[in-house]
């Protein structure tokens, strides 16, 4: 009996029990202004120079995240058959990956918090486009940071499993 589509079901499940200790290590789904978050007087200007900060910080660890995943799975490729090795490899990937995940979520928060301060701006609401979900979807920061993130933990744990 072929039981791959429960190692499905299962990475599903722990990669989903994953997702929420990441979610629950940086507080939750709140995006709500936090008054010890932002000083009284806040600038606006200085808002949006952090708030591009913050945005070039998510893109530049989503592409550390994706080449580090890259090496990982290169190198899966190329140990496939010696599996002691492959496993300890992809154990290595799946804590990297859960650390890497947290980081990219924690970025996450503070930019929907700064984002949330600039709805103040009439320029910036003007223009804004990520970080909230329009008429269509999902907005592209929950993909590149929460999507992409579980679709890589539940790889490494079918790897895992497969091959036990």
């Amino acid at each position: 009996m072929d039981n791959t589509p429960l190692l499905i079901l299962f990475s599903m499940l722990v990669s989903l029990l994953c997702g929420y200790v990441v979610l629950a290590a940086r507080g939750g789904f709140s995006r709500e202004l936090n008054p010890r978050t932002l000083p009284k007087e806040y600038d606006l200007e200085k808002g949006y120079r952090l708030l591009f900060h913050t945005d070039t910080l998510i893109q530049n660890r989503l592409n550390a995240f994706l080449l580090t995943e890259s090496i990982f799975l290169a190198a899966i490729a190329t140990l496939w058959d010696k599996v002691y090795v492959m496993k300890s490899i992809s154990g290595l990937a799946l804590i990297v990956t859960m650390a890497l995940w947290h980081s990219l979520s924690q970025l996450e928060l503070n930019y929907s918090t700064i984002a949330n301060a600039q709805k103040q701006c009439p320029v910036y609401k003007f223009y804004r486009t990520r970080g909230e979900a329009d008429e269509k979807g999902i907005s592209s920061l929950v993909i590149t940071v929460w999507i992409v993130p579980y679709v890589t933990v539940m790889a490494w744990i079918l790897i895992l499993l497969l091959r036990c």
